[in-house]
């Protein structure tokens, strides 16, 4: 069964302290990293935290952000630099925070003390929230940059990439192997794969089939053919260092993990009842004033 289609919420020009698209950002860390509603709920009140406390009350980064999704409709480049500048400046806040998260303190009322009760900001909860709300604009920026024809540029940053399609399930499956694949060991795998994938696959293939991998195997497609291909196209462009933000050891370990991800995409092939549909939300982007939230 399906998840309610919920359409995008704006917050509107004058809120300062939302951030842009919210509910968007909501249905996307579903979709794109994985999480449950719930956690995502949480990274919006997290960025959201964030702000108020370490920033000024006439701060207008995501009422600039909004602005500039609206802007130069009829001029692409001039509208894909204004969202670049801004992406830049969210990627700047999301500096900030992590370097001086820590300098701030949230205050709480205690019913049993009668008393407001401080504690240490949750920085790397802060860092985290806004990182993924950066990955989340970056994927938006790519969409508008990829309908009006402009090159979609990987960076060699994690604020770029894109997650393993069904990471979960990737990881599920190594640890099912048992022996030899303990959590930092899983954890390496899943981040040599996610370099390889992002600077190296998302860069030469030409259709995204590998974003959409599992949905194309569920469907019944022989993906056998496509990824021998891919295969073969790995080793020769790490056989001719043609990706120098890879190196020797991202090469190596990648070319592994994707060994052992193209055994995990096998077995969904031939047992897909051991691994659950996850279900994901539509992300339109109409604004639906009938849509009501509640975060706090």
């Amino acid at each position: 069964m399906g998840r309610n289609k919920v359409y995008a919420q704006d917050p509107g020009p004058e809120n300062n302290e939302m951030p842009y698209d919210f509910w968007a950002f909501i249905r996307w860390c579903v979709n794109h990293e994985e999480l449950s509603e719930s956690s995502a709920k949480v990274y919006v009140s997290n960025i959201r935290t964030a702000f108020k406390t370490m920033f000024a009350d006439d701060d207008a980064l995501f009422k600039n952000l909004r602005n500039a999704f609206f802007s130069h409709t009829r001029e692409p480049e001039r509208r894909i630099a204004r969202l670049e500048d801004n992406y830049e400046r969210l990627v700047a806040y999301a500096e900030t925070v992590a370097e001086f998260g820590d300098d701030f303190e949230l205050s709480k009322f205690s019913p049993s003390l009668r008393m407001e009760v401080s504690k240490p900001a949750p920085k790397e909860d802060w860092v985290r929230a806004f990182q993924c709300y950066c990955r989340f604009i970056r994927w938006r920026i790519d969409i508008q940059r990829e309908s009006y024809g402009m090159k979609v540029e990987i960076k060699d940053d994690p604020m770029h990439f894109h997650e393993i399609p069904m990471h979960n399930h990737f990881r599920q499956y190594m640890k099912n192997k048992g022996k030899g694949y303990t959590a930092q060991t899983i954890n390496t795998y899943c981040s040599k794969l996610r370099r390889l994938y992002n600077l190296l696959i998302r860069r030469v293939q030409k259709k995204k089939i590998f974003d959409y991998i599992g949905v194309y195997i569920r469907n019944g497609h022989d993906v056998k053919p496509f990824l021998d291909k891919l295969q073969k196209r790995i080793e020769y462009e790490l056989e001719w260092e043609t990706f120098p933000d890879l190196s020797d050891d991202d090469a190596e370990r990648g070319k592994n993990a994707f060994l052992i991800y193209r055994e995990f995409l096998e077995d969904l092939a031939k047992n897909p009842d051991k691994y659950p549909v996850p279900e994901r939300y539509e992300i339109p982007w109409k604004i639906d004033d009938k849509e009501k939230t509640n975060l706090t």
